[in-house]
């Protein structure tokens, strides 16, 4: 019942109220009657509130009765129990003292039943730690045998306990044992497994295996850094910068985490780390961890590479198309060290990690090192490797017993080395026992998979590193030229790794000074060495004929052996300039030097072949340049050389000059032959002006086709600006067809070379070019001065009047001398550069011819019969070499059979014929006829010579 919205205590003091402050009983009575309905109204609100909850309301009274019950029943046992204890109170005081001895023997019984079981529990822990060392679960093992040599010791429960003792000392063995065992397996996770194959996946473990680990909690090895599922690899570069850049979890973490599947410890490598430091933190060797990592580091880098070694020499066996000792071998060992290398480094990322981790959670005071100290142990392990296999080092010729000990890998100090009075090494049973660890320790290298590395690993060899007997390639300073490249971009991630840019770490500048210091001088020397073996006079004149070489340098006639070689120099130093780009200006300026040598050699060779000796000089004789070689070499005569037609033939750099008419060349070969008769009339030639060993003459066309060769490859890697150029002579040098993979070869050189470096390559190739055309040019004059050696007693003559009309033997002689150039230039030039030498030859005999008459004054019919078969024999001489029959000594012997006719006979022939002769030579006919033939008219050789200055007058209208 409500009032005014009131309730309670409240709605009677307002009722009262409203009673007391009415007026009469009207009002009270009508107040009455309001309450008397409010009341009503409540009564029935009640009735139905009862009848909605009368269920409700009965429950409640039963489980209040029996809450009420239960209290009642608890109170009368209290009392019972109370009773009972004032009773047992009582008791007790009567049997105190015995009661007290029962208690103290059962204290008694209880803590020797306690040590029993911690004696049990002692005697079974050698074999749980040989359970867990075998899991490779050293955290539990490592928990196991602290606690286990902490009772045992003086401050424990069972150190008084005799019986113990051989127990405790086998515990303290173990504990040593085991911080060793935990550094192995550290170094073997650092160095073995970051650098294995595939590892096993994760398995699950099943709760009996559980319990078989001691019962124990189980610590979750499977952590948020690396992620384990099907298919997932060993630690791999990626993974361990992932491990690396993220926050490691806290040893409490680790500690307190979830019992769950219990993952192999080997499985997460980067835990698994994590773990070994924790167990080296309970054995109190964290800082003997870090002093051993630190001096094995550089041990077990080598071990690395020497595994690497052996794993690319095995795989290059399996290869049949791969043969040994090849320095891809060594780039490919590189790589792979390379690889490994990294993953090691990120390793350490991560175990430092750790270690900084542990000496924070312990309050540690030890030192720790530093990536960067890694990384310096790697530059000084490839310094050593690169310093081996680059040949630097006075006992490199003994690979097999190379020892380190001059390499200070090491900045610190190292002591005196002890010296041994007497040395067993090389024994029979000493040389023996060495074998057999070899093989051994090869067999440990090799393993797979996760095999644990013996413990005295790293003390193998340890005054003698044996990298040295499992070199993948000969060491040579030429090795550099294959993995220069592949070190310098390791060297640059060293620097990155390190920071120190823009400056270059050790290894990047040991590589830089190898190179300016080392490996350009003795490139240089080597070359040179070769170059001064190739000229030296027994082996400059040796050429190469058999069809392999030649068929590989792309001739097929003989070339210089020394050509041959200076150009695989050359090429080998146009490849360095590729593969060293960054010194491509240092080889240019050794292939310069190289080029510059070999040519004054040429030049050298050229003068001793064109050289001859005059007997009775000074000192037994002098030497005397030839008139070929003169006259090769005077611009005069060179320049008109190398005008005529037959030069331009040689060249063939235009076509028209092949279709010349005959008049034309008829007027070029007269030129020549009057030019050369002239100079060679006006001194007398002897034996030594000529070269008369045909020997000579065949090494000077090899010469000019060897170097015609060199200077065309020369074109090649360098070809001049403007295609086809005039040279300084005035004749043509030949095109040179670039392919477009020679085109590509030689792009990147040219690009690399300065302007200057360019030009004086091109001035060797014209250089090269102009000796060879010298060359070409002295056999083309030599084959003149041969004839004119020959056939100048007939141009001393006067009297030309012998008795028999045969061959003279000087003729003779010349054909027998012009069969032996052919005979030895056929297979020492090209045809069409033989021919070169013998084209415009009967012209040049014809003109000796004609000039020998002007100086007969008299001669007789078998003089005449004699000088036409003398021309006869010419003629075939000629006509066998050149295949083609010379009509300028058909015209000569016409010139000298006029001398058979008479005077008027002579005098049709001539008027017939036209401008055959000159008038001069007409005249000269006339002369010889007028002493040949008796009663000769003076008065008709007058008018007959008139008459045949006018028709030559008429001719040349």
């Amino acid at each position: 019942m409500s009032y005014g919205g009131k309730s309670g205590p409240s709605l009677l003091q307002v009722v009262i109220r409203d009673l007391a402050d009415s007026y009469d009983d009207e009002e009270r009575f009508a107040q009455r009657e309001k309450l008397k309905a409010d009341l009503d109204l409540a009564a029935e609100r009640v009735d139905m509130l009862v009848r909605d909850h009368k269920d409700q309301l009965n429950g409640a009274l039963i489980t209040f009765g029996s809450i009420d019950e239960k209290l009642r029943e608890s109170q009368d046992k209290v009392r019972l129990v109370k009773s009972h204890l004032t009773l047992c109170k009582t008791l007790l005081r009567c049997k105190r003292d015995e009661l007290k001895r029962l208690w103290l023997e059962d204290q008694k019984y209880k803590h020797m039943l306690k040590l029993i079981e911690k004696i049990e529990k002692v005697h079974e822990v050698p074999n749980l730690l040989v359970k867990y060392r075998e899991s490779k679960h050293y955290l539990q093992a490592t928990e196991l045998l602290v606690n286990s040599v902490a009772q045992l010791c003086q401050e424990g429960e069972l150190a008084s306990i005799e019986g113990l003792r051989e127990l405790k000392a086998d515990l303290l063995k173990q504990k040593e044992e085991l911080h060793h065992e935990l550094i192995d397996e550290l170094h073997r996770h650092l160095y073995r497994v970051t650098t294995s194959g595939q590892r096993p996946l994760a398995t699950p473990v099943s709760s009996a295996q559980v319990q078989n680990l001691g019962g124990k909690k189980a610590t979750t090895l499977q952590g948020p850094h690396m992620p384990l599922g099907k298919g997932s690899r060993s630690t791999s570069r990626a993974q361990l910068e992932a491990i690396a850049m993220s926050p490691p979890p806290s040893i409490k973490e680790q500690d307190e985490s979830e019992v769950g599947v219990v993952v192999h410890p080997q499985h997460d490598p980067a835990r698994y780390m994590g773990t070994l430091v924790e167990a080296l933190s309970i054995l109190g060797k964290v800082e003997d961890a870090v002093k051993a990592i630190q001096d094995r580091m550089e041990k077990e880098l080598f071990l690395v590479i020497e595994r690497a070694a052996l794993a690319v020499t095995r795989q290059a066996d399996q290869e049949l198309s791969t043969k040994l000792n090849q320095p891809k071998l060594l780039t490919r060992l590189l790589q792979v060290c390379f690889e490994y290398f990294r993953n090691i480094v990120q390793a350490h990322k991560v175990l430092l990690i750790h270690l900084h981790q542990t000496r924070r959670a312990f309050k540690g005071q030890y030192t720790l090192y530093q990536e960067a100290d890694v990384w310096i142990a790697v530059q000084h392990v490839l310094q050593a490797t690169l310093e081996l296999y680059l040949d630097i080092g006075e006992e490199s010729s003994t690979l097999d017993h190379a020892n380190f000990s001059h390499i200070d890998l090491k900045r610190r100090t190292k002591g005196p080395k002890r010296q041994h009075l007497f040395h067993f090494e090389s024994s029979r049973h000493a040389m023996s026992v060495i074998s057999y660890m070899r093989e051994q320790h090869d067999l440990e290298l090799v393993k797979e998979g996760g095999a644990s590395v013996p413990s005295n690993e790293h003390m193998f060899q340890h005054d003698q590193l044996s990298i040295a007997q499992h070199l993948v390639c000969k060491p040579s300073p030429k090795n550099i030229v294959v993995i220069f490249g592949l070190v310098r971009n390791f060297a640059l991630d060293v620097d990155e790794a390190l920071k120190v840019l823009p400056n270059h770490c050790d290894l990047y500048c040991f590589l830089h000074d190898y190179v300016d210091s080392n490996f350009l001088e003795r490139i240089r020397n080597d070359y040179f060495e070769k170059l001064a073996a190739m000229i030296k006079p027994e082996a400059a004149k040796g050429a190469a004929s058999d069809q392999k070489t030649l068929k590989s340098v792309g001739s097929k006639l003989s070339v210089l052996n020394s050509v041959i070689k200076v150009w695989n120099m050359v090429d080998e130093l146009l490849l360095l300039t590729k593969d060293l780009s960054a010194y491509a200006q240092n080889f240019v300026d050794i292939l310069l030097s190289l080029l510059r040598a070999y040519l004054d050699s040429c030049n050298g060779m050229y003068k001793e072949l064109t050289t001859s000796i005059i007997e009775g000089g000074p000192g037994g004789g002098s030497m005397q340049e030839t008139v070929s070689s003169k006259w090769a070499r005077d611009e005069d005569i060179s320049r008109m050389i190398r005008s005529l037609s037959s030069w331009g033939k040689l060249q063939q750099t235009n076509k028209a000059k092949l279709i010349d008419g005959d008049d034309k060349q008829h007027n070029h070969y007269s030129k020549e032959s009057k030019l050369l008769v002239t100079n060679l009339g006006s001194e007398q030639l002897r034996q030594w002006s000529i070269v008369t060993n045909p020997e000579r003459l065949r090494l000077l066309a090899i010469l000019h086709e060897s170097l015609d060769w060199f200077s065309s490859k020369l074109k090649e890697m360098v070809p001049p600006p403007d295609l086809p150029q005039e040279n300084q002579s005035g004749g043509s040098v030949p095109v040179v067809r670039v392919t477009m993979e020679t085109e590509n070869r030689y792009l990147s050189l040219r690009e690399e070379l300065s302007p200057t470096s360019l030009i004086e390559l091109l001035k060797f190739q014209v250089d090269f070019q102009t000796l060879s055309e010298t060359a070409i040019v002295t056999l083309h004059l030599e084959t003149r001065c041969h004839c004119f050696y020959y056939l100048q007693p007939l141009m001393t003559k006067t009297s030309y009047t012998p008795e028999t009309g045969d061959i003279e033997p000087f003729v003779r002689q010349l054909c027998t001398d012009l069969k032996d150039i052919e005979t030895v230039m056929v297979g020492a030039l090209w045809t069409d550069k033989c021919r070169y030498l013998f084209d415009g030859l009967g012209h040049f005999i014809y003109t000796i011819l004609l000039k020998s008459a002007f100086a007969i004054s008299q001669i007789n019919k078998k003089g005449v019969n004699k000088m036409c078969r003398n021309i006869s024999a010419l003629q075939e001489c000629l006509s066998k070499i050149m295949l083609v029959r010379e009509k300028e000594l058909d015209i000569a012997r016409q010139y000298f059979e006029l001398l058979l006719l008479n005077d008027e006979e002579v005098y049709k022939n001539i008027a017939n014929h036209g401008t055959l002769f000159t008038l001069k030579e007409c005249e000269n006919i006339f002369r010889l006829l007028r002493g040949l033939l008796p009663g000769f008219d003076e008065a008709k050789y007058y008018t007959m010579i008139q008459q045949l200055k006018k028709i030559c007058s008429e001719d040349s209208v």
